[in-house]
């Protein structure tokens, strides 16, 4: 990617890392709209939308006060370490599958990084999410959008939906943390599902990188992705993180799983901007992980 805007990256990085002091000096108008905007939408508990500007460029929709949206009004660009992941090993001509997309975030990412030779596959279920990531992905050629979810199996499935925090959107509990989930509103409804290997036999499609972000759900695809991982064997980004007590070991368990289908866990460095060997823990803090598959 540019230089110019690796380095906006970069900038958004140090914004985020400053106190929130620096944050308001160095970008007041922004900082400030941005506060004003989450305490408005909390007061009125109602989400209110924004349009905020990817480090690369693109245009991108989102709800406040969630705080995808947040990250991104604020700083361009949202979970540092899996944004470097893309960066470091999404190539021109590649198939990316997004599962979890929300508004598209990383979907957007991938399809400028494949180029037009490349393809992304979106899978988001939430119809509100689902529209704002349609409105997002416009005019994306390489785009394909599947409003549906990902599981073990052909499904039809109850998804928990957070009016103002839909990345919360989750099959059953996924991982809410109590004190998150007091006083929030939240909805019931069905959903579409399929799995990784029946979508890879419909579409043809065979993805180089798949990221999942399901709100635990994973271990679930990885039931319905064994032919995707044995005769494909793409790279998998995970989302780890044992917030809530009934999780715990959970991230450890999915770990696990695609250690015993082959694969080595590699981690983002914020010391040398790279991917290192990561060594399995018996808990987890929130990060996202990328597998590598071993040669056979």
């Amino acid at each position: 990617m540019e230089e110019e805007r690796l380095a906006r990256l970069a900038t958004g990085i140090r914004l985020r890392a400053s106190s929130r002091s620096q944050k308001i000096l160095r970008a007041p108008l922004r900082m400030g709209r941005s506060i004003f905007l989450q305490r408005l939408s909390v007061w009125r508990a109602r989400s209110i939308p924004i349009q905020a500007r990817t480090f690369w460029g693109d245009p991108i929709s989102a709800l406040y006060p969630d705080g995808v949206a947040v990250e991104l009004y604020r700083y361009g660009f949202f979970e540092e370490g899996l944004t470097r992941i893309f960066l470091e090993h999404v190539k021109p001509g590649m198939t990316v599958f997004d599962v979890g997309a929300h508004v598209g975030y990383f979907t957007l990412l991938a399809s400028r990084l494949v180029g037009d030779a490349g393809q992304v596959h979106s899978f988001e279920p939430t119809p509100g999410t689902f529209e704002l990531l349609r409105g997002n992905a416009a005019g994306k050629s390489n785009v394909r959008l599947n409003q549906t979810a990902v599981f073990s199996e052909e499904a039809t499935l109850n998804l928990t939906g957070y009016e103002q925090f839909p990345s919360y959107n989750t099959l059953g509990r996924g991982n809410v943390a109590d004190q998150d989930e007091q006083g929030l509103k939240r909805t019931t409804f069905s959903v579409r599902a399929t799995s990784l290997d029946d979508y890879v036999a419909a579409t043809g499609a065979k993805p180089d990188l798949v990221k999942l972000d399901a709100e635990g759900a994973e271990e679930h695809i990885f039931k319905g992705m064994t032919r995707l991982l044995n005769d494909v064997r793409p790279m998998i980004t995970i989302e780890v993180g044992d917030i809530i007590q009934s999780a715990a070991g959970k991230s450890r368990a999915l770990l696990d799983l695609f250690i015993s289908a082959g694969y080595d866990a590699r981690q983002y460095d914020p010391a040398t901007g790279e991917t290192v060997p990561h060594t399995p823990r018996t808990h987890y803090e929130y990060d996202n992980l990328l597998l590598i598959p071993r040669r056979r």
